[in-house]
């Protein structure tokens, strides 16, 4: 994308996953209380209501038990979970590896401290290698919404939508096939790149998971890298819903060009 809109952040509802009713042996424990969800729009950048999907809420802003406080840190890409006491967090059953994986971290238990920070990248962020994307047309106005013609008098008349959908289209590219190492996590829990195919124990959501979660209904927004303020948000366009990379170069099996045809349902353009 145009400037440095380098992170991909995918929306996910709740009511979609199935994921059972929070119960003692399916739930995400903080301090012994019970976090899970079964309804709700939700995604790691700043909430967001749009006209054609609703409200979708700040994760960071979750309903966390009193007296829990939980921040996302978009520099980093990683979530601190902390109380003012020694507390101890259990991820239990499907709802437990939900909140597990969707707050970046890796083990069932964790207990002794009174704050833990992810050790590994969420699910549902990708921060892309480079911090732009190529062959990018901008915004424009999908044809076919517009209809008329001339009567044999010399009048004329027309149909026209008040908004026409706009549309985008861009490729990522160069993108490994493989995440980042979970040494360069490490060094780096900011790193960027994402596999295209294959993931990483400390970055395990790829390319392919994004369009297999987002294709035909879940929003994905844009953000520059440090922040989790939206400069677009979109749905990927049923042409375009099939994940088809290509290598950037002939017969290199490294790096591999991403391309997205996408709908425009919330950008920085203010309609007339």
């Amino acid at each position: 994308m145009p400037g440095t809109r380098q992170d991909y952040y995918a929306a996910w509802d709740f009511a979609r996953l199935s994921l059972g009713t929070p119960s003692s042996g399916n739930r995400m424990e903080i301090a012994g209380n019970t976090v899970g969800a079964t309804s709700g729009v939700y995604w790691h950048a700043d909430a967001q209501t749009l006209a054609s999907i609703g409200a979708i809420a700040k994760f960071q802003n979750y309903a966390w038990p009193s007296g829990t406080t939980v921040t996302f840190d978009p520099v980093t890409l990683r979530y601190t979970i902390s109380r003012t006491a020694t507390f101890t967090i259990n991820f239990v059953g499907a709802q437990g590896s939900f909140f597990r994986r969707a707050l970046g971290f890796r083990f069932s238990s964790y207990s002794g401290s009174s704050s833990y920070t992810s050790d590994a990248r969420p699910w549902y962020v990708i921060r892309a290698l480079l911090p732009s994307g190529a062959d990018d047309t901008g915004i424009y106005e999908a044809d076919g919404r517009v209809w008329g013609g001339e009567t044999e008098s010399g009048g004329w008349y027309g149909i026209a939508p008040r908004r026409i959908a706009r549309w985008r289209e861009w490729t990522v590219r160069a993108e490994s096939r493989v995440a980042p190492s979970d040494a360069s996590w490490v060094a780096n829990p900011g790193v960027a790149g994402a596999g295209v195919y294959a993931d990483t124990t400390r970055i395990p959501w790829t390319w392919r998971h994004l369009f297999q979660h987002c294709r035909a209904h879940m929003p994905i927004g844009n953000a520059n890298a440090g922040t989790t303020a939206l400069s677009e948000v979109y749905v990927i366009r049923p042409e375009g819903a099939h994940f088809k990379p290509s290598r950037t170069f002939d017969a290199y099996d490294g790096a591999w060009d991403i391309p997205f045809r996408a709908r425009v349902i919330f950008d920085e353009e203010t309609d007339l």
